[in-house]
């Protein structure tokens, strides 16, 4: 590592020349120098006693000039700069490390009410090295140009041609060219009605294991939404079709990522993996890797929602699966990334899963903001990840409180030797249905609908539903709900019969009180398998003045499971949320779910959970929060816990140009005997509305009865903006 006193005298020689240029009005940036020193001691306790000193330090520089040539012709040019040295001493030994990342760009973009055009260059460049080793490289290079033509009541359409090269300095590890040429077309002939088509052709050449693929791919969408009779007939329609083509050519070990397309996308914060549906998230599959969900993977803040997240897919149909890739929105340090361990689950109905892999740690990037999840093929239709948010015990990690999911994209990897010269799919997904009111003033209702979905590589799976559905409001207070549909259908080839029913009854006497009791279940032969599942819940919220809302929720649930085993469980919760003062908050929460297992020629198994948790958070002054929990919790599976949580934050001056906060957070566990806790005070000055000085420090302790870990960071930031 070179000294200290050098590199401060080249970060201020950056920012004098930044300085100098920044009076020019086309060009803005900034140029960044950060430094933290961070002890680690660890003491197994009669085993073991280390320490580990680390010294980082990291410029960082951002060049944008932008200039507009005509009304609608724009050019930009611009680079981003940042390395980072850091030397680990431990036991005696030195090691110094550095990571070099350089992105500069070209861009020109002609850009009118109709027509787009943009033709550009980037590249992605990072280059490491430990101690005196030969520096490894890793450089993506991407050309990119697009012409658009958009008309307001014509078909748009879109042509976008791209070359990515991705190699490393001897082109023996990585050396791969993706070239795509891909067209788009979006048209709106009426109202009710939409067409979209995308087409692409998609080379890949793998110089290194000796490979090459083509790809032909094309999809084409219609939408149809109408109603008619004065509303009275409500009708929709959907058709997706996409055909897709590989050829072959592998002389080598080559590696084909097939996709695997999802129907729908869901998400739940869920601590019981094992058992429970998930809610809808569309954007989770979107296809867009660039647009965040609001699913966060970062440090979760005093009083957050710790719970671990579980993102699913829908696949339509049983298909295998054995890559997940999770895009999310900020690239991440391999200090973050290797954090995060992973869990696939698979479920036959979205309700009940199993575990089938544990994946310690994930590779992230290089070039692309994803970690890459590889685990055993399953076979499944519904299949999801399970990940807790990042732990407060990891180093600076209140520096990442915001990590977003922006797509899940399942995948699977099979060798290129598996097929002879060209693999080949076609696949429908339909969607049709037709909602019909009986009688001209009262909410009866005749349903039909059909889905599709087939492939030629897979099976197919239809199913066609006809129901009745009723909605009565009696009065203000009380409503009533139902349904009852049969199913017909065909899985797996196999021929499927379902009935499904569904009521609820609605009472709200007040606007501050409402009750609701719900009856679903279903009865299901498929191939002369049956499944079933029943259950009745009982909820009510009551605000009884202002500052206190009350909630109650009673329920029980029985399912039965194609292997033959059976599930029979009740659930009670309630909570209460007071308000007795402005700046303090009182929460109460009380839930216990308790579940009997059974299965023929075994004894049953009882599964029983409670937990109860109570909190207080207090707000005297805008600059003082103060925080305090106790969760106990009774487990059939595992040990009964009480989880005490402590944590306090003062902000003396949120809104001025010195900033000053100091927060402090301690977490006990009594099942591992353990107790974290984290005392992090942070200051900064915005020199202007560009600039700013920042130093913080985190003071992190885990103890146990076996160990004992301390770990201190100092970090400080100058930031100078033009």
């Amino acid at each position: 590592m070179r000294p200290l006193a050098g590199r401060l005298a080249v970060a201020g020689m950056i920012l004098a020349i930044a300085a100098s240029h920044s009076v020019a009005d086309d060009l803005t940036g900034y140029v960044e120098f950060s430094g933290s020193r961070a002890s680690s001691k660890t003491n197994i306790f009669g085993v073991l006693d280390t320490k580990t000193d680390t010294t980082s330090l990291r410029p960082r520089a951002n060049l944008l000039w932008s200039r507009r040539l005509f009304p609608y012709l724009q050019t930009q040019v611009g680079a981003f700069y940042e390395r980072f040295d850091d030397r680990i001493e431990q036991l005696g030994f030195k090691q110094d490390s550095e990571l070099t990342r350089f992105q500069p760009f070209v861009r020109l973009t002609l850009r009118s009410p109709m027509l787009l055009g943009d033709i550009g260059w980037n590249r992605n460049e990072e280059t490491t090295r430990t101690d005196n080793l030969a520096r490894f490289r890793l450089t993506r290079d991407t050309f990119l140009t697009t012409l658009g033509w958009y008309p307001t009541e014509l078909p748009t359409a879109r042509l976008e041609l791209s070359r990515i090269t991705d190699r490393d300095g001897s082109r023996q590890f990585v050396d791969r060219t993706e070239t795509a040429l891909r067209f788009t077309s979006d048209y709106t002939p009426v109202a009710s009605t939409r067409l979209y088509y995308r087409g692409s052709l998609e080379r890949t050449e793998n110089q290194v294991d000796g490979s090459e693929f083509r790809t032909i791919q094309q999809n084409g969408q219609v939408y149809f939404s109408d109603s008619y009779f004065d509303s009275r007939w409500e009708l929709s329609a959907s058709w997706n079709t996409t055909y897709r083509r590989t050829e072959i050519d592998s002389s080598g070990t080559g590696e084909l990522l097939i996709p695997v397309f999802p129907i729908g996308g869901s998400f739940a914060l869920d601590d019981t993996p094992d058992v429970g549906t998930l809610s809808a998230e569309p954007l989770l599959v979107d296809g867009n890797t660039l647009v965040g969900t609001s699913i966060n993977l970062g440090l979760v803040p005093p009083a957050g929602d710790d719970r671990p997240r579980n993102l699913g897919v829908d696949l339509g149909v049983v298909a295998n699966v054995n890559v997940f890739r999770v895009w999310i929105d900020r690239n991440l340090p391999f200090a973050i990334s290797s954090t995060f361990a992973w869990e696939i689950w698979t479920s036959a109905d979205a309700n009940l899963w199993t575990r089938t892999s544990v994946i310690a740690t994930a590779p992230f990037g290089p070039f692309d903001n994803r970690f890459e999840l590889r685990f055993p093929t399953v076979l499944a239709r519904h299949v999801k990840v399970v990940v807790r948010p990042l732990s407060p015990t990891v180093l600076n990690a209140t520096s990442w409180p915001t990590i977003l999911v922006t797509e899940l994209e399942p995948l699977l990897a099979q060798s290129a030797n598996q097929f002879e010269h060209t693999l080949s799919d076609t696949r429908h997904l339909a969607q049709a249905s037709s909602r019909y009111r009986l009688l001209p003033s009262a909410g009866l209702y005749l349903e039909t609908t059909y889905s599709l979905v087939t492939s030629q590589r897979g099976s197919t799976s239809w199913t066609l539903s006809n129901g009745l559905s009723a909605r009565h409001q009696f009065d203000r207070v009380w409503g009533v709900s139902g349904r009852v549909s049969r199913e017909d259908g065909l899985d797996l080839d196999r021929s499927r019969t379902a009935y499904v029913y569904s009521a609820a009854v609605t009472a709200n006497p007040f606007e501050t009180l409402r009750h609701s009791l719900i009856l679903s279940g279903y009865q299901d032969m498929t191939g002369g398998v049956r499944t079933a599942n029943r259950g009745v819940n009982f909820n009510t919220t009551a605000i009884v003045y202002d500052g206190v809302d009350l909630n109650f929720l009673a329920g029980r649930s029985y399912s039965e499971i194609a292997d033959g085993s059976a599930n029979d469980a009740v659930l009670f919760g309630a909570g209460a949320t007071l308000v007795p003062y402005r700046t303090v908050t009182v929460t109460l929460r009380y839930d216990d779910r308790d579940a009997t297992i059974s299965n023929k020629g075994v004894p049953d198994r009882e599964d029983r959970t409670r937990g109860a948790e109570a909190g207080i958070a207090y707000n005297p002054l805008p600059a003082v929060y103060l925080y305090g929990s106790r969760r106990k919790e009774q487990r059939t599976r595992e040990q009964d816990r009480t989880v005490d949580t402590f944590s306090g934050s003062w902000s003396p001056f949120p809104g001025g140009a010195l900033q000053v906060s100091v927060s402090y957070s301690e977490i006990k566990y009594s099942d591992l005997d353990e107790t974290d806790t984290s005392f992090v005070p942070f200051v900064r000055w915005n020199i202007n509305t560009r600039s700013t000085f920042e130093i913080t420090y985190q003071s992190l302790t885990r103890e146990s009865d076996v160990a004992r870990q301390d770990d201190r960071i100092l970090t400080s930031t100058f930031r100078i903006g033009f």
